[in-house]
């Protein structure tokens, strides 16, 4: 048998993988310079030696120091570890790390309970509120009605539901709301006298999850409060409950991030191709919220290449 090229070069083989679509994989040599860089996963043959493999998805990251040994025949394959991307959805990651299990996730329960009355029908929306998920505990308590200053109003300033009316489940609150597709304002009124406003767009046939985490908003707060800048925001069909073992929960919030914090993660080369695609509709099997995403990749990338 032939040796391959890596063995008759004296290199090895690395394949690194980010288990994220939109995943950043990046690898740096001993004088941290720059190897080779990819989306999702990279393979390289490089020289015996010691090697830098850092990913990155979304607000996640993770580092690797590992030495491929001469001699290696084998690829030497690096997997992303404890790569989660903190979301108020609870989003489970590729590698299956999950801090909730889904069977006690209270976010299931409410999500499945019937959807309560507003204006018009059409539409679904599923409102959540909860602690956010991370290693430090938060340093004040929670309110025990997390969405009692949280109300849903239309663009004309009235008010189409409060969601004070919501169920709360061990510290989790959430409400299913039938609805009129179009634009709304998720609004939080603070103790303060001001108020915070999201702009949400609820989609006809469809069923719009937006996760909202309890965090601190000002230094001056004597408890927690739903955070609207950080919230997670999902698609599923009407009817059908929060799934928190859904794997593209966490791609989706991945990207989200991504185009939040500007980082244009996939090449811009692969986003017209899937675009160019997905406008020939007898070609195209792309998902409409994976669309969405790649449109505002491109969108956003056309914007640094402008400015």
């Amino acid at each position: 048998m032939s040796p391959t090229s890596s063995e008759s070069s004296g290199k090895v083989k690395l394949i690194a993988k980010s288990g994220y679509p939109t995943g950043e994989v990046i690898v740096r040599n001993s004088l941290l310079r720059e190897e080779c860089r990819g989306t999702n996963s990279v393979e390289m043959d490089l020289a015996p030696g010691l090697y830098e493999v850092l990913f990155q998805v979304g607000n996640a990251r993770s580092e690797k120091l590992i030495e491929l040994p001469a001699g290696l025949t084998e690829p030497f394959v690096v997997l992303a570890e404890n790569l989660k991307v903190d979301s108020a959805a609870l989003a489970k990651s590729p590698e299956g790390s999950y801090s909730l299990d889904s069977a006690q996730d209270p976010a299931v329960t409410l999500s499945a309970m019937p959807p309560k009355p507003s204006i018009g029908t059409g539409a679904e929306v599923f409102i959540c509120v909860r602690e956010a998920q991370g290693d430090d505990p938060q340093p004040f308590p929670s309110p025990s009605n997390p969405a009692a200053n949280l109300n849903l109003f239309d663009f004309a300033d009235n008010l189409v539901f409060s969601c004070s009316a919501a169920e709360t489940i061990g510290g989790t609150c959430g409400v299913v709301i039938e609805i009129a597709p179009g634009p709304y304002l998720l609004r939080l009124e603070r103790g303060t006298g001001d108020s915070l406003e999201q702009t949400v767009y609820l989609s006809e046939g469809w069923r719009t999850q937006i996760f909202l985490p309890l965090q601190m908003l000002s230094t001056s707060d004597e408890e927690l409060s739903p955070n609207l800048t950080n919230a997670s925001i999902l698609l599923t069909l009407p009817g059908v409950p929060f799934d928190p073992d859904i794997p593209e929960n966490a791609w989706v919030e991945s990207a989200r991030q991504d185009l939040a914090s500007g980082r244009a993660v996939v090449p811009m080369a692969d986003v017209k191709e899937a675009m160019d695609a997905a406008r020939d509709v007898r070609r195209s099997t792309a998902d409409p919220a994976a669309l969405a995403v790649s449109g505002a990749e491109l969108l956003a990338a056309e914007r640094e290449e402008r400015f």
